[in-house]
């Protein structure tokens, strides 16, 4: 009977740093807005978990206060750089006139 070929090493486990990373955005999506819940990280995880952020699409105008909050307020020169780099603009003003009403109603004229 032929030998059987000895069975495929398994795959390397994830790093650790990678491991926290995806725990600690996992953990972090409903807390993203809070710079208080941000501060307590270190610069180097608040980078990659606003990298992951826009990486995912979810970067809102309170995430991105959050994140400038927290680099003006721990002295986090490359978080701040990073930011400074996106080159982010301030969403328009909502006007307050227009604020729930539907489009084409124009009850002044009526």
């Amino acid at each position: 009977m032929p030998e059987r070929p000895p069975p495929a090493p398994p795959p390397p486990a994830p790093a650790p740093r990678s491991l926290a990373e995806t725990a600690l955005a996992a953990a972090a999506r409903s807390r993203l807005d809070d710079p208080a819940a941000l501060a307590a990280l270190p610069e180097d995880l608040l980078i990659e978990l606003l990298k992951r952020v826009l990486g995912e699409g979810r970067l809102t105008p309170r995430i991105a206060e959050a994140f400038k909050a927290v680099a003006s307020a721990a002295n986090h020169t490359q978080l701040a750089a990073f930011i400074d780099g996106l080159r982010l603009r301030d969403p328009p003003a909502l006007i307050g006139s227009a604020e729930g009403r539907w489009l084409g109603d124009k009850s002044g004229l009526f």
